[in-house]
């Protein structure tokens, strides 16, 4: 299963439809997740699957925004309803690039770990228009996450990654959060659970640039999430008490002319 989170990216979710198709042989199907965008990321989308008539793409629209973190929950559930064991996550902004992972893909690389994480920061990435500040800002929450979880971090959280059922099902992903922090909070679970991960090198590319309001509000949750990690002697049973998790979802299927409206069992 191949999964495509999309929000506000109209300009670029054709090219990153264009490109997964190369390797549609390899998924069970490809689904977009359409979190509730307010411009053509929908309607291009569709018209692309449409046009093409692909058998093996659908959308997912969500019916407000769960935030990146509440797509991932979508995405993790619906490949459960699926019954697949994998499942590949990939941004629709056309930053990452999956020809990174066709190696993994094509010989099946994937059976052999419980997540496959595409990493930006290690030998062989390649970084195109990347600030050099926030290189510098990564590597410092990569150096901090590696000391406090004693597991070399290379990335905490890309745009192309694939999990396996173990982290899928995972009970405590209900509990993460449900925005940016959705991937610190995964990999430190697992890690914690002691999950054999591996991370890949990837390509990665930045048009527009986050204003610096954004890099410090984000800068300031992930020092939260390190922290509170640190000083709790279990976080994510901290994280199940705190409840702050409790949404249900709401969203439509879309296959060609077909749509159906489900809502989620797990609490968002």
């Amino acid at each position: 299963m191949a999964i495509i989170l999309a929000y506000n990216c109209q300009n670029e979710i054709n090219k990153t439809l264009k490109k997964i198709q190369k390797y549609e042989k390899y998924f069970y199907k490809i689904c977009v997740v359409d979190n509730n965008s307010k411009d053509k990321t929908f309607i291009n989308a569709n018209t692309f699957i449409k046009s093409r008539n692909l058998k093996k793409f659908e959308i997912i629209k969500n019916l407000k925004n769960f935030g990146q973190g509440g797509s991932h929950k979508v995405a993790f559930e619906y490949t459960l309803k699926n019954k697949c064991d994998y499942c590949l996550i990939y941004h629709g902004d056309d930053q990452a690039n999956i020809k990174d992972f066709k190696k993994i893909l094509s010989d099946k690389t994937y059976n052999n770990f419980d997540a496959i994480l595409g990493a930006r920061f290690m030998k062989d990435s390649k970084l195109v228009n990347y600030q050099l500040y926030r290189i510098l800002g990564n590597k410092i929450f990569n150096f901090l996450f590696t000391l406090v979880s004693n597991y070399k971090i290379y990335d905490l959280g890309s745009g192309i990654n694939l999990y396996g059922k173990k982290i899928i099902s995972d009970r405590y992903v209900k509990f993460i959060d449900n925005e940016m922090g959705f991937n610190y909070q995964n990999l430190l679970l697992m890690i914690k659970k002691k999950r054999n991960l591996k991370f890949a090198p990837i390509s990665w590319k930045t048009e527009d640039e986050e204003s610096n309001v954004q890099l410090v509000s984000q800068s300031l949750k992930v020092l939260k999430i390190v922290l509170l990690f640190f000083l709790k002697n279990d976080y994510f049973k901290y994280l199940e008490k705190a409840n702050i998790c409790n949404d249900k979802p709401k969203s439509k299927i879309f296959n060609l002319n077909k749509q159906r409206k489900i809502n989620w069992k797990f609490r968002l």
